[in-house]
């Protein structure tokens, strides 16, 4: 595995790289000036594993017992001076402008699975299944219904929170965004940004909503066999089950060229 020379910026005086995957017990170590190593055991063709390269004016003889992966980062693309993290043992982290508390994760929320992060607001899907959201709670976004119960996904926007009722399967929303569906029947996933959303059903079809002027609303006609999707701003991505991942919206409908894709985030693709 190769990388840049500026994966530590500061001015500590490097003195070597010391690089491990999670969760393979594997590492590898490289000098000073070295920019690669290779790590040849431990791992296992077609298995994901985070990579991680520590640099150091001590490197030891190996990583610390406890090594926990950095944080997962969920960044609010509609405020970019804010957003949330997400690490290896659940706990969430905010960052940044704390409007109306958004930046602080409540004390007693728990260990989570899952965070979306909007404009003014957060919600968490807890290890319990149930659902804790905070910061600025106009259109009752922060107010998670009481009939609501364990979920098995979460998607927040800046005017309201989604989330699908495990025991239903089906997408419960509140808040306040336009023509929010009703009768899906069992739905997988969901995503929603500003006044859209795109939930991906249990048959993996595939449906949007939101504005009846924007391009999102309507599905491309080819799209069959949906794993995921995503809807960030004026842009919605669906990934199939073969790898394949198309975008459409305010700039054309495009097959990306990668292949194979897994998962779209907001912030990016795990391929």
């Amino acid at each position: 595995r190769d990388w840049s020379s500026d994966v530590c910026s500061s001015d500590l005086a490097i003195t070597g790289y010391r690089v491990y995957t999670e969760p393979a017990t594997t590492e590898c170590t490289a000098g000073p000036t070295a920019r690669s190593c290779t790590i040849t055991s431990g791992l296992t063709l077609g298995e994901h594993y985070d990579v991680h390269v520590v640099a150091s004016n001590e490197i030891g003889p190996s990583r610390p017992s406890d090594a926990v992966p950095p944080a997962a980062l969920h960044p609010s693309l509609a405020s970019p001076s804010w957003g949330c993290t997400l690490d290896a043992m659940g706990t969430v982290s905010c960052y940044g402008d704390n409007f109306a508390g958004r930046a602080t994760a409540p004390a007693d929320m728990g260990p989570a699975t899952d965070v979306s992060v909007g404009e003014t607001h957060a919600c968490a899907r807890l290890v319990t299944g149930l659902v804790r959201c905070w910061g600025y709670g106009d259109y009752g976004k922060t107010d998670v219904p009481g009939d609501l119960g364990a979920v098995d996904s979460i998607s927040v926007s800046g005017y309201g929170s989604c989330a699908i009722q495990s025991s239903t399967k089906e997408l419960r929303c509140w808040g306040n965004s336009p023509n929010w569906p009703s009768g899906l029947g069992p739905v997988a996933t969901v995503s929603i940004s500003n006044g859209l959303g795109c939930a991906v059903l249990t048959d993996h079809t595939m449906t949007c909503w939101g504005y009846e002027w924007d391009v999102l609303a309507a599905v491309p006609d080819d799209l069959t066999g949906v794993h995921s999707a995503v809807v960030a701003g004026r842009i919605a991505c669906a990934v199939m089950q073969t790898g394949v991942a198309t975008c459409w919206g305010e700039y054309g409908t495009q097959t990306l060229g990668l292949y194979p894709v897994d998962h779209i985030s907001r912030g990016g693709l795990d391929i």
